[in-house]
C-alpha cells in the first residue's frame, strides 16, 4: 500500500494511492488471489479524539487503486503528535456478513514496523509536504 501523509500546521492529510501485490504479505481471511470488493478505512487518533473516514469500495478487482485524499484536523502540539496514530485498514466488503480485514498499516505511536516508524518521522520532519512510501500490509485487527 502506498500511503502519502502531509503534516501542516494543524491538520493531517492522507492520500491513499494503491495496494497491489503487497496484499501477499498478509495471511488474510479472504483470498487475495480472488476478486474482492476492497475499501480502506483511515483512522486518526489523538488524546481526546478519534476520527475515521472510508474510501469508496473498488468492486471486482484483485488490485484496487484508491485515488482519494482525506484531511483530518489534528493538534500540532509536540506532546499530542507523540501520541498520534494513523491506521489504514484494508477491508473486503462482504455483502451477507461482516467485512473481512485484509491487512493494515499503522503510522505514529501504534507503528509496529520500521518502515512505519521511518515514514511517520519523515512526515513530522517535513511540515507542509506530502511524504509517500510503500508499505506491506500487516495482519491487523478489525476496528
Amino acid at each position: 500500500m502506498s500511503a502519502f501523509a502531509c503534516r501542516s500546521s494543524n491538520r493531517i492529510s492522507h492520500s491513499i494511492s494503491t495496494f497491489q501485490s503487497y496484499m501477499m504479505f498478509v495471511e488474510p481471511r479472504v483470498s487475495v488471489l480472488s476478486v474482492s470488493d476492497a475499501y480502506v478505512k483511515v483512522s486518526v487518533s489523538q488524546p481526546g479524539m478519534k476520527m475515521k473516514k472510508t474510501t469508496a469500495v473498488k468492486k471486482n478487482t484483485t488490485a484496487p487503486s484508491f485515488q482519494e485524499t482525506f484531511i483530518f484536523p489534528i493538534s500540532p502540539r509536540v506532546d499530542d503528535l507523540g501520541v498520534t496514530s494513523v491506521t489504514l485498514t484494508v477491508y473486503n466488503h462482504a455483502h451477507l456478513r461482516m467485512d473481512d480485514a485484509i491487512g493494515q498499516v499503522r503510522l505514529g505511536c501504534l507503528a509496529t514496523e520500521e518502515s512505519e516508524y521511518e515514514h511517520w518521522n519523515k512526515v513530522l520532519q517535513s511540515p507542509g509536504r506530502m511524504v509517500g512510501r510503500w508499505h506491506p500490509l500487516m495482519e491487523g485487527e478489525d476496528d
